[in-house]
C-alpha cells in the first residue's frame, strides 16, 4: 500500500467522530446502501430530493468514471462511499469521498479534475482536487472543492429535483438548491 494510501485509510477513522454529528444534524433518519454496516459509510444527498452521488456505471470503478446523482437503491452499490479526512487538507474540516462498493476500498475518489469541470473518479492521491470542506447553510451544508473553491453542484436540480444520471460539477459556491447536501448512514 502506498503512503497516500495508507494514511487515506487510517485518516478515516479519526474523521467518522467529526461527520457523524455533522450527518446527525443534518438528518433524523438513516438510510443508506449495501454498505451500510461500514461505520465510514455515507450516502451523500441532494437536499430536499431522492437523489444520491453516485458512480456512473456498475461495471467497476476505473479513472475518470462519472460520478452523477441517481435515485436512492439500497440494492445498488452506485452510492457506496467512504468518507474520511482527506490526507494533506489545508483546513481541518476537509473529507474525501472513496468509491466503496459494499463498504470496500476501490483506491478511487471523487475529484473535480479544475476549475468548473464535470466530477470524476481518480486515483485517491490526496491532491486537494480531491479534498472538500463541509460548509454549514441553515441545516444542510455545501461541499467545497479545496483546489478550485467550487461547489459540489448537480447541474440538473436547478429550482426543481434533479434528474436521475446528471454527472455532477463543480461550480461557483453560492448555496443554490443544486449544491446543498444531506448525509445518510
Amino acid at each position: 500500500m502506498s503512503r497516500p494510501r495508507r494514511i487515506i485509510a487510517l485518516t478515516g477513522i479519526v474523521a467518522t467522530a467529526g461527520f457523524t454529528s455533522l450527518a446527525a444534524a443534518t438528518v433524523a433518519s438513516a438510510t443508506t446502501s449495501a454498505c451500510k454496516s461500514n461505520p465510514f459509510c455515507y450516502t451523500q444527498e441532494v437536499h430536499g430530493t431522492n437523489l444520491v452521488m453516485s458512480v456512473g456505471s456498475q461495471r467497476g470503478p476505473s479513472s475518470n468514471e462519472p460520478v452523477v446523482v441517481q435515485k436512492q437503491d439500497d440494492r445498488s452499490t452506485a452510492a457506496d462511499f467512504l468518507d474520511g479526512l482527506a490526507p494533506f487538507p489545508r483546513t481541518s474540516n476537509a473529507k474525501f469521498f472513496e468509491y466503496a462498493p459494499r463498504g470496500r476500498q476501490s483506491g478511487y475518489c471523487v475529484s473535480e479534475p479544475h476549475s468548473h469541470a464535470a466530477l470524476v473518479l481518480r486515483s485517491c492521491d490526496g491532491s486537494a482536487n480531491q479534498a472538500w470542506d463541509a460548509t454549514p447553510s441553515g441545516s444542510t451544508y455545501e461541499w467545497i472543492n479545496e483546489a478550485t473553491g467550487d461547489a459540489m453542484t448537480d447541474p440538473g436540480h436547478n429550482s426543481s429535483h434533479g434528474r436521475a444520471g446528471t454527472q455532477l460539477t463543480g461550480a461557483r459556491a453560492t448555496a443554490a438548491a443544486s449544491q446543498l447536501w444531506d448525509a445518510f448512514h
